[in-house]
């Protein structure tokens, strides 16, 4: 995909970095609950709705957006739940993990660009203004 058309995903759902289990202790809005046939639903400010892997699990977040043709996806803490309305010192810390899990995507997705591109370079890509039809 061509670097110079980005499709971005500017109001992505994503609970990772330690808030699935945050909200999974919890007995109150938000909360997490098993359903009957065993999957659960998080019961949100404005009502309950399927929690599946694709709120939590960044590597699923990843596949739906190669299938959907998206380039990159903004990640904020998740306010829609009402998470952060609570008291600071019971969401405090999920806050700074949540926010700390973020920085660490990133510098995995960085290292990982770093990577390719080094690989790349070696067989004198045009990410390192080579050729790479030339031997």
């Amino acid at each position: 995909m061509s670097t110079d058309h980005y499709r971005i995903d500017m109001h992505a759902h994503y609970y990772g970095g330690g808030l699935r289990k945050v909200i999974a202790a919890r007995h109150t809005r938000p909360f997490l609950r098993e359903t009957e046939d065993g999957s659960l639903n998080i019961v949100a400010m404005n009502g309950a709705f399927p929690f599946t892997p694709a709120y939590y699990d960044y590597t699923v977040g990843l596949a739906q957006m190669k299938a959907q043709g998206l380039t990159h996806r903004m990640l904020t803490f998740p306010g829609a739940l009402g998470v952060d309305l609570l008291p600071a010192e019971e969401i405090a810390t999920a806050i700074y993990a949540f926010n700390d899990h973020l920085a660490e995507l990133g510098t995995k997705k960085w290292r990982a660009h770093r990577s390719r591109r080094r690989a790349a370079c070696r067989y004198g890509s045009r990410l390192c203004g080579g050729d790479p039809h030339s031997s």
